[in-house]
């Protein structure tokens, strides 16, 4: 995968890019970034998000995004929703359960995930963890 923008900390065998964070506030769209004040715009992004020890799910949700500051915002309340949904008809037994938004996954890597040509183990490899997972008020 050349030219990708993840990156490995020294010693670390995970690739990392992106910052992220979960909006809790239903009520309260950011138009704007937090840190610069740009404003954000709407991307897709496929979400990996950890349920419980081994269990992964792919969530391709709309978020905001800073290009500035490489910040993602996934809305909580949508992504929860979204994410009963899913579970409503793959594993009803986990919807409620405590989760983890732990990263992205390359559009390519979640289409061959879909066509059932990668498996748990390939995408924990092919994932970017977030550089960093921010709180703010608004």
């Amino acid at each position: 995968m050349a030219g990708r923008a993840g990156r490995k900390r020294k010693g670390d065998a995970v690739k990392r890019r992106h910052r992220f964070f979960l909006n809790p506030h239903n009520d309260k769209m950011v138009a704007r970034c937090p840190v610069c004040n740009s404003s954000t715009k709407i991307q897709n992004h496929v979400l990996v998000v950890k349920l419980k020890p081994g269990q992964l799910l792919l969530m391709n949700v709309p978020c905001r995004a800073c290009r500035e500051c490489d910040l993602i915002i996934a809305n909580r309340k949508k992504l929860e929703a979204a994410m009963a949904d899913r579970l409503r008809q793959e594993a009803p037994e986990l919807i409620g359960s405590d989760y983890a938004v732990a990263g992205t996954l390359d559009r390519e890597d979640w289409m061959a995930v879909g066509s059932g040509a990668l498996g748990p183990q390939e995408i924990k490899d092919r994932m970017y963890a977030f550089r960093d997972t921010w709180s703010f008020e608004l």
